[in-house]
C-alpha cells in the first residue's frame, strides 16, 4: 500500500490517498483541489471510497468535486452524517 499526502486549503488540512494496486481510498479531501483527482488519474486507479474522519469544513470541502468525477461512496460516522446535507 502507498500513502500520498496532499496539504490544501486555508487551514492547510492534510488529505490522504491510499493506493493498493489500481484501487484508491481518499481520506479527508479538505478542499476542491484537483491534485486529488490528478493523482488518482495519473495512476490509472479507481476511487473506491471517500472516508471522512469527521465533518468539519476543512475535512469535507473536496467531497463534491470527487463525486462529480466518480460515484465513490462517502463514509462518515453516523452521528456526523447530517452535516453533509
Amino acid at each position: 500500500m502507498e500513502i500520498v499526502m496532499i496539504t490544501s486549503g486555508m487551514a492547510s488540512e492534510n488529505g490522504y490517498l491510499l493506493f493498493k494496486d489500481k484501487e484508491c481510498l481518499v481520506i479527508d479531501p479538505g478542499t476542491e483541489d484537483m491534485r486529488f483527482f490528478d493523482e488518482i488519474e495519473s495512476r490509472g486507479a479507481t476511487l473506491k471510497g471517500i472516508l471522512l474522519t469527521h465533518a468539519h469544513f476543512d475535512h469535507i470541502g473536496g467531497v463534491d468535486m470527487l463525486r462529480r468525477f466518480t460515484e465513490a461512496p462517502v463514509y462518515v460516522h453516523a452521528e456526523e452524517a447530517g452535516w453533509l446535507g
